[in-house]
């Protein structure tokens, strides 16, 4: 192939190679103008001198640089920065149309030289071999060469800016939602801090409000104590002229009016409140004795299984499942029981200096037992002798109450009452069966417990319940009863219907005239009913006559025990009788017969009181019976 046929396939193939590249409008000028450029290629290109070697390299080298460009145009990755390559694609849009303008006047030029070859054409035709139309000629070709190259530069800028147009759109697409989203956000941002500085002028406001309040109410604070200590200047007042005028009032009274009067003052110690304060501390020395059975405490659960049973309880527990709330309910009942039970054998004995209560109860029985005689036989009508046998019961307990088994006054110093100390010792042997408290200070603590417990338990069921007119009584509820919110206290609920006693830890404590009137109620812990089958209410009617027979052939035992010991005075025989199963408080005991409460046996609290209860004023001491205290 020659140099001439090299430089025109060259021609050719770049100018198809720029009519495929190029946009719509250019590719439509460029195919105008091909028939023409066709026509110079044919028609001229015989007369161009021939390209040298040179030349011929610089056209392959610019073919082969457009196929490299080709090549690496699109090998070329997008920028990772958004912003970036839209600043960059945003310029080569700008390159594109001054581009497009400059190849715009390459081809006004290039028709220009067109239109000039062809001039030189026709000269050319008329001046043959004539040196200035060639060298025309060559200025042309070169000023052609150079069109055609930078054609084909701008060509190959072209082919690199096409694929990034659908890019550029999208990014900008991309940077106007991303605008429009900032806008969004700047606006939330503006009405959020609006509304904080609403909030926080609204905060300021409250502060200050509070800070006002605050102070309103420390004025008011003081204020109200300098009232308060006002009030207290004139109570004191009240009261120092109160005191004066019961003095002066006392100094009147006449001596009727003394032996008549059997109430309580509010400072006495035996008034209901604080019998009813000393009644609750009771309740906690107890709790605390019995202890709550968890930290470094063992518990024998065969025995408490035993106990439990006794106390007609049907619970089920094990080692696994000890249930030690309720092994503390039943402890609680069994400790006071036991304690109970050694009040009616001391007030069976008399006759050495410990059982010195005893006698004071038993001749004080007598007197208070005559007086009432002496009221019912003798005709009169003086309110001083129908009130004798209260009073004297009041004062002698009350003394009993304040003294009855403290320290014993020796020679060589005071000492524990020495039932105390026994009956402690005896106490503390029963529960350390049932639970071992392995931390040895806080069995000693525990241990000492014992005597104030006892001591407290003799005084407020033996004494000072008998200062109360009228007499305070107790009363065990026993398993299966029916849960009575007014009478009972324990864990439970609002609807208490389904709920029974499963065990009475502590008892209701009360009396009972015109109406009941509860000092302390009974402490239960309670259980949802289970009806019984046939069979178990035989098993437990079973078990009741057992333990029936069991508590008679031990009362028995111990009656023939003390049989020496008794004196053959009725007082005597009195103060320590044994009262009917139905009867399980303190009561009077006469020759003629027994009271008994109608909430103590379970009949139907309407019963008619009046028809069982005895004469007001008996004057026997109530005691507490075998039967009582086995409940």
């Amino acid at each position: 192939m020659t140099n001439t046929e090299q430089y025109s396939s060259v021609i050719t193939t770049n100018t198809s190679n720029n009519n495929s590249a190029l946009p719509m409008d250019i590719g439509e000028r460029t195919t105008n103008s091909s028939s023409h450029k066709k026509t110079f290629s044919e028609n001229t290109i015989s007369t161009l001198p021939l390209l040298n070697d040179d030349q011929m390299r610089e056209i392959y080298c610019t073919q082969t640089t457009q196929n490299n460009l080709e090549y690496s145009s699109n090998q070329q990755i997008m920028a990772p920065n958004l912003v970036a390559n839209n600043n960059e694609l945003q310029d080569l849009s700008n390159r594109y149309e001054l581009i497009e303008e400059e190849n715009k006047k390459l081809l006004e030029k290039l028709n220009e030289s067109e239109d000039t070859v062809k001039a030189y054409e026709n000269a050319f035709n008329g001046l043959e071999k004539d040196e200035t139309l060639k060298n025309k000629n060559e200025d042309l070709l070169e000023t052609n060469k150079k069109l055609v190259k930078q054609n084909f530069e701008q060509t190959l800028k072209l082919k690199e800016l096409l694929p990034y147009r659908s890019r550029v759109e999208e990014s900008l697409r991309i940077v106007d939602e991303l605008r429009q989203e900032n806008n969004e956000l700047k606006d939330e941002k503006n009405s959020l801090g609006r509304k904080y500085s609403r909030l926080k002028q609204n905060f300021n406001d409250q502060k200050n409000t509070l800070q006002q309040l605050k102070q309103n109410n420390e004025n008011r604070c003081n204020e109200l104590d300098q009232k308060l200590k006002d009030l207290r200047s004139q109570i004191r007042t009240l009261r120092q002229k109160n005191t004066e005028l019961e003095d002066e009032a006392s100094s009147y009274q006449s001596a009727l009016g003394v032996a008549t009067n059997f109430k309580l003052s509010d400072d006495d110690q035996n008034h209901t409140a604080q019998f009813n304060d000393d009644i609750l501390a009771l309740h906690d020395t107890l709790e605390n004795y019995v202890t709550n059975l968890k930290p470094k405490i063992d518990v024998n659960v065969d025995e408490a299984k035993k106990l439990l049973i006794e106390y007609g309880s049907q619970a089920k527990i094990s080692s696994k499942d000890p249930n030690k709330p309720l092994i503390k309910a039943v402890l609680q009942r069994h400790v006071l029981r036991e304690i109970l039970k050694y009040v009616v054998d001391y007030f069976k004995r008399n006759n050495k200096e410990y059982y010195l209560e005893s006698d004071i109860v038993a001749k004080s029985n007598k007197l208070i037992e005559l007086m009432g005689r002496f009221c019912n036989t003798r005709v009169g009508d003086d309110e001083v002798t129908r009130v004798t046998p209260i009073k004297l019961r009041q004062q002698v307990y009350t003394a009993l109450g304040s003294r009855g088994f403290s320290n014993i006054k020796k020679s060589d110093g005071d000492s524990v009452h020495d039932y105390i100390n026994y009956v402690s010792k005896k106490i503390n042997e029963m529960i350390n069966i049932y639970r071992v408290i392995k931390d040895i200070e806080k069995k000693k603590y525990v241990d000492a417990l014992a005597e104030d417990l006892i001591r407290n338990v003799f005084r407020i069921f033996y004494f000072r319940s008998n200062i109360q007119e009228p007499k305070a009584q107790f009363h065990w509820f026993n398993y299966n009863d029916k849960i009575d919110k007014s009478l009972m206290k324990g864990s439970w609920g609002e609807d208490e219907d389904d709920l029974v006693v499963e065990v009475c830890s502590f008892p209701l404590i009360y009396s009972d005239t015109n109406g009941l009137k509860i000092y302390t109620p009974a402490k239960v812990f309670p259980v949802q009913f289970v009806k019984q089958s046939f069979t178990e209410k035989l098993q437990n009617v079973g078990q009741k006559i057992k333990k029936s027979i069991y508590n008679g052939a031990k009362s028995t035992e111990n009656d023939s025990s003390d049989q020496d010991e008794q004196s053959n005075d009725k007082t005597d025989k009195s103060a320590t009788s044994i009262y009917s199963d139905e009867s399980d408080y303190y009561s009077p005991t006469e020759d003629k017969g027994n009271y008994c409460d109608p909430i103590m046996t379970g009949e139907d609290h309407n019963q008619d009181r009046d028809s069982i209860q005895e004469n007001e004023y008996q004057t026997s001491n109530a005691t507490i019976t075998q039967e009582n205290v086995n409940m």
